[in-house]
């Protein structure tokens, strides 16, 4: 719910960042306002909507501190599947490295920020690709 905000305004953004005569001439065919936004005006602001939704994302990963602060899922652990509690992978590695009594907590520490980069990485791979797809088809 924290994203929608900026998921709107971006979206907002990038649409009124197009040229007016892209709606003019759109509207002029015999569109209607719908229509145009649908096939016209939404592909043509298709990359500035992609890159609110990559920072609302970061947004998203940004609020894990609050959850951090408040404790909120302290002493869940390791999920037991995928339906049960678990810790949010920010908590893990903070959890892990500041308060780790062996070897073995600290290297826990390590795998989960590994963990956590290598996410970060695809989720970025993933959002360059998708881009670079659309700039073709457009």
């Amino acid at each position: 719910m924290l994203i929608i905000p900026y998921l709107a305004v971006t979206t907002r953004t990038a649409l009124q960042a197009l040229p007016s005569s892209l709606n003019i001439t759109a509207l002029s065919l015999g569109m209607s306002p719908w229509q145009a936004l649908r096939t016209v005006l939404l592909p043509q602001a298709k990359s500035g909507i992609i890159g609110g939704i990559m920072l609302a994302i970061g947004r998203a990963a940004e609020d894990t501190a609050v959850i951090m602060l408040t404790g909120a899922v302290a002493n869940a652990g390791l999920p037991g599947g995928i339906f049960e509690r678990y810790e949010a992978l920010p908590f893990t590695i903070f959890y892990y490295s500041a308060q780790y009594q062996s070897e073995t907590e600290l290297n826990m520490a390590f795998g989960a920020a590994f963990t956590l980069l290598c996410l970060t990485a695809s989720l970025f791979t993933l959002a360059g690709l998708t881009q670079r797809k659309s700039l073709r088809s457009a």
